[in-house]
């Protein structure tokens, strides 16, 4: 699943300097990330790209914030504060994952 920067949904101020689209609403309430998916973020798609925003955001020690996936599910939204900075989130948040294990001699487990 490829997630990519969307554009603001809100009115607001952009901030170019992230890969997503950063909206600070109007009434300067809250900041926006907003994602676009090349696949459709419903059911267990939405679920598990939530969870692993969450689990991301909280290893990060973020506890105020809203996620939030577009009712057709084209977009997710991570919603903060707005006196909270975002700008170098958007790269973590959507950096694919990947899992390599070694043995104790440092020998890649994978070709066992």
């Amino acid at each position: 699943m490829l997630l990519s920067p969307a554009y603001a949904a809100e009115s607001g101020v952009s901030d170019s300097t992230a890969d997503a689209a950063v909206t600070t609403a109007a009434e300067a309430q809250s900041v926006k990330l907003v994602f676009a998916s090349d696949k459709t973020l419903t059911g267990a798609n939405g679920d598990t790209v939530k969870e692993i925003f969450k689990s991301r955001l909280d290893a990060l020690g973020y506890k105020d914030y809203t996620l939030t996936v577009a009712d057709d599910g084209s977009t997710i939204t991570v919603e903060f504060p707005a006196s909270v900075q975002v700008s170098h989130l958007a790269d973590y948040l959507v950096q694919p994952a990947a899992f390599s294990a070694s043995d104790a001699d440092g020998r890649n487990c994978s070709r066992y």
